[in-house]
């Protein structure tokens, strides 16, 4: 799960970030909802919820529905141990300073930037709001 404490590092490392559990309004709305308020404020949004997203992204495809990019990090990538805000943190500044987040309408996986390289990534310039079960952030490159 993705937490206000990544949301506050990253604060820490100068960029516009919120977790959707510092905004009581996010913390019950379902996926969809929450991608669609994400691209609405110009975001992309990252989530450890592979399954459910990768089906929105599919089905608004589909439907030439476009939404402003989906981050999706997976859990085997990402030690499950004390070590996992660390490495979120470092992976999410990371292409947040080098414009590698998602474009518009494109999915990509997070990479552990501490060189796990089991997904490819691909990324482009956006802005992102994360989310995983109950959290997320928001962030825009400095």
């Amino acid at each position: 799960m993705l937490s206000g404490t990544i949301a506050a590092q990253l604060r820490a490392h100068g960029h516009d970030v919120s977790a959707v559990v510092e905004d009581p309004a996010l913390v019950s709305t379902p996926d969809e909802e929450l991608l669609a308020h994400a691209t609405s404020t110009g975001c992309c949004l990252a989530t450890a919820n592979v399954r459910d997203f990768a089906a929105i992204h599919a089905s608004w495809g589909s439907g030439g529905r476009r939404h402003g990019g989906l981050v999706y990090v997976v859990n085997r990538v990402f030690a499950s141990d004390q070590s996992f805000v660390g490495a979120m943190v470092t992976a999410l500044d990371d292409i947040i300073v080098t414009g590698q987040l998602p474009a518009t309408n494109a999915e990509t996986y997070l990479s552990d930037a501490g060189g796990n390289t089991d997904h490819a990534a691909q990324w482009v310039d956006a802005r992102a709001v994360a989310q995983g079960s109950t959290a997320g952030l928001k962030a825009a490159p400095r």
